[in-house]
């Protein structure tokens, strides 16, 4: 009934102003009903609270949002190596993509992070309090790959990772070998 609930919910919702931006219901108004649900769909239900109350995805200013939407990141990895093949696994993938999308990526613009150096401080505190993770390890492949390029965020290795981003995900997360299943 609570998903039917958030499904209503969201047929008011109106295109997001931005590309990428998400529009979210009130998730406030559905997780007062947490203790009647699953263990899995209370946790989606509070990963989407979280990002309706603090809304990091939705922001011009990405660069100073990096800690929350790595953060965030690694909150929806654990519940998705929690609930594999869960009934939540597809709406929580996706919003797994966007976080990472733009911490990294700052939403189809890497060059626009210009090697920040704030930015790439961040991202190696995430890779240390965060060793263990799946995120991390990602995390870690984009530095080492910035560091082996000479900074040069031009480079063709660079830009076949920007090309290939959501299969090195895709990998990284569920440990698929891209290349067997090519």
């Amino acid at each position: 009934m609570i998903r039917a609930y958030e499904k209503y919910l969201s047929l008011d919702l109106e295109e997001p102003s931005e590309k990428l931006h998400l529009n979210l219901v009130d998730y406030s108004r559905l997780v007062q009903y947490e203790s009647y649900l699953s263990e899995e769909y209370a946790n989606y239900l509070t990963l989407y609270y979280n990002e309706y109350k603090m809304p990091d995805l939705n922001t011009s200013k990405i660069v100073e949002n990096v800690p929350a939407l790595l953060k965030k990141a690694s909150l929806v990895e654990n519940h998705l190596l929690t609930y594999k093949e869960g009934k939540t696994e597809q709406p929580m993938y996706e919003l797994y993509v966007r976080y990472l999308y733009a911490a990294l990526m700052n939403n189809g613009n890497p060059l626009a992070l210009e090697l920040n150096p704030e930015v790439i401080n961040t991202y190696q505190v995430f890779v240390d309090e965060y060793s263990d993770s799946h995120t991390a390890e990602f995390v870690m492949s984009y530095l080492e790959l910035i560091e082996s390029n000479q900074n040069n965020l031009e480079s063709e290795e660079l830009q076949e990772f920007y090309l290939n981003f959501y299969s090195l995900l895709r990998s990284y997360l569920w440990g698929i070998d891209e290349s067997k299943t090519s």
